[in-house]
């Protein structure tokens, strides 16, 4: 609720353009730039297994689309520019398809490949050749900078951070414009694949490694909020009212040598949790059979290795709680430890 925050935030000028439209100063809103993790995005399996599971023929160039399968981010305009630049070409989706868009991508290109998510990006980024993100709307894209770090040339619409970056940094992405047709996307790939667009996908790849890492971002947001605990003059009293309901979220794999006191020590609480949710990411150790047996735990199995974000946000969509506190499935927390937090949120800020 914009009227009774305190302090805005935005992960670029375009996501802060929100904040204007609800009547806010626009230069009140700190923009502080989203970052991705470094080690998801290095190969952990060779380029060439990844191609071979995939069935892409020697000689035959991948166009990747790389994250959630949504009408929203364009996902069509992979398959739209493999079907302009003919048979060489492949289009591959690596991302859970939210909006049920298989059928579609398989009418525009028959050939495509579409894939459920690998936690370690990096093993579909290294059998890319190149990328395509051409979304209506973005904040500040993930997959984007996870292609720039992984140096694989991009092909991108001019939404969220890209004019900001770019207007600063210089040229970062093959830009095409929002609704582009399949012949101008195929135009965009193939000059995103030519020799002259190296120095291109060597500059985005230099600046994501310096500036758009987790641990930068983590700085970043570090900076911030000591900038705003360091203020001399306090900050109004925070009240709720009534008490909010807690979920606790716990997501782990392979820990079942821990589980069974970390869900315990969730469960008995001097504040009493709404609910305690154990999502599991595809454990193949006695986990689930531990969770199960911890009265009040919520199970919440997997299908599928997808990673701790996507088990964790599984974890989010099945909670009933106002405030979420996320847990380790390693960590014990003590009895007050939802207590505390909720007279976190009541006690006057510094």
């Amino acid at each position: 609720n914009a009227k009774s925050a305190l302090h805005f935030a935005a992960v670029s000028e375009f996501a802060a353009g929100v904040y204007k439209d609800a009547g806010l100063d626009f230069h009140a809103v700190r923009v502080i730039h989203n970052g991705v993790d470094e080690d998801r995005c290095e190969p952990t399996i060779p380029r060439d297994e990844i191609r071979a599971k995939w069935g892409i023929k020697r000689g035959e160039i991948v166009v990747g689309y790389l994250g959630g399968i949504k009408r929203l981010k364009n996902a069509l305009a992979a398959a739209q520019a493999v079907k302009s630049l003919g048979k060489r070409y492949r289009a591959v989706y690596v991302g859970p398809d939210y909006d049920k868009l298989s059928g579609e991508i398989r009418a525009i290109s028959p050939s495509a490949v579409i894939c459920e998510p690998d936690f370690q990006s990096g093993n579909s980024l290294s059998a890319f050749d190149c990328l395509v993100l051409a979304s209506n709307t973005e904040g500040f894209s993930l997959a984007l900078t996870e292609a720039w770090l992984a140096g694989v040339p991009t092909v991108a619409t001019p939404v969220g951070a890209v004019p900001e970056l770019e207007r600063e940094h210089g040229q970062l992405t093959v830009r095409v414009s929002v609704g582009a047709t399949g012949a101008q996307l195929a135009k965009a790939v193939k000059s995103a694949l030519s020799k002259k667009n190296a120095p291109t996908v060597e500059r985005a790849k230099s600046l994501a490694k310096q500036r758009f890492t987790a641990a930068e971002m983590g700085h970043r947001w570090t900076a911030y909020l000591l900038s705003l605990a360091n203020r001399t003059s306090p900050l109004p009293r925070i009240t709720l009212n009534p008490r909010p309901n807690v979920s606790i979220i716990v997501t782990a794999r392979n820990y079942g040598r821990y589980l069974n006191e970390c869900l315990r020590s969730c469960v008995r609480q001097t504040v009493e949790p709404v609910d305690v949710i154990y999502s599991d990411d595809f454990s193949d150790d006695d986990s689930l059979d531990i969770a199960r047996s911890v009265c009040g735990v919520t199970v919440l199995e997997s299908d599928r290795h997808y990673g701790v974000c996507i088990a964790r946000n599984r974890g989010v969509e099945a909670s009933r709680g106002d405030v979420l506190i996320h847990v380790d499935g390693d960590d014990t927390i003590p009895s007050d430890f939802v207590e505390r937090h909720l007279a976190a949120l009541t006690v006057e800020a510094p």
